[in-house]
């Protein structure tokens, strides 16, 4: 499956899990990094303790919606 070309990586990420899984993605602040009118958020999608993936944006959501993406790349690719 290609996760190129969705809008909403959370969703899909929350679906896919709660599918195979029955469990909840939650996700953390890892850092804020840059200046006050021009954050950068770093962002970890995480299960039960485990880091599924990390996303960078100019706010938290765009963080969390990178952090999806990265997730579901490396689910579909095995790793």
């Amino acid at each position: 499956m290609h996760y190129d070309e969705i809008t909403d990586y959370k969703s899909t990420l929350q679906e896919l899990i709660q599918g195979d899984l029955r469990k909840t993605v939650t996700y953390v602040l890892l850092s804020t990094t840059g200046p006050a009118n021009a954050p950068e958020f770093m962002v970890a999608a995480v299960m039960d303790d485990m880091r599924l993936g990390v996303g960078k944006g100019t706010s938290k959501k765009r963080a969390e919606q990178q952090a999806a993406k990265d997730a579901l790349n490396k689910l579909a690719k095995g790793d």
